[in-house]
């Protein structure tokens, strides 16, 4: 074989070789289809967030890796991306390990929330090879002054599983993001 055809050959195959890997699960994505009451309420002052990843809470992702589904990584991407703003927030998570469910109704009212936001992990789809799981979430909005539901999403987080702890930094940025956009939180 001549030294130019070697040289086109390895260069396609590094080449068709780094496409595969691009396009494969090195992405992180993060969708989202939300619904708003229209008349809603107004801008939410005091927010109560309920984090509940089930009995996946700090369990692998995929078998081959460690990355986990954390809920303090939620956590402090919440608090990062409303840090600019007025809003007063508590977060609480569910412990999958309590038998007895957990009372998040009076911490709500010590707290004098005035809405909650629930997020919770509703399915983990994984391929067949037992990597890049796709993961749906369900948030709500609940005004608690009106006992009413106001907004609610359906979201789809998916991409590389080494890269859990950025996908979770995405999904609080684009809750954030929708929320702002709806105007129920205070633009930066």
């Amino acid at each position: 074989m001549s030294k130019t055809l070697f040289r086109t050959v390895v260069a396609f195959s590094l080449l068709t070789l780094a496409l595969l890997c691009g396009n494969g699960c090195a992405n992180v994505s993060v969708t989202m289809q939300s619904n708003k009451d229209p008349g809603a309420m107004h801008q939410v002052k005091r927010l109560y967030v309920i984090i509940d990843q089930g009995v996946l809470e700090n369990q692998p992702t995929s078998k081959r890796i460690d990355e986990q589904l954390k809920s303090a990584v939620l956590v402090a991407s919440l608090r990062n991306c409303l840090s600019n703003t007025p809003l007063q927030l508590e977060i609480g998570i569910v412990n999958p390990l309590a038998l007895n469910g957990q009372d998040f109704e009076t911490k709500i009212r010590e707290f004098q929330a005035d809405a909650v936001l629930v997020c919770k992990l509703k399915n983990v789809v994984v391929n067949q090879f037992g990597g890049c799981p796709t993961i749906y979430y369900d948030a709500s909005l609940f005004n608690e002054i009106t006992h009413k539901y106001v907004w609610r999403a359906l979201i789809k987080n998916s991409g590389d599983p080494f890269a859990m702890d950025q996908r979770t930094r995405r999904m609080a940025e684009t809750i954030v993001a929708q929320l702002r956009a709806d105007g129920l939180i205070e633009p930066q």
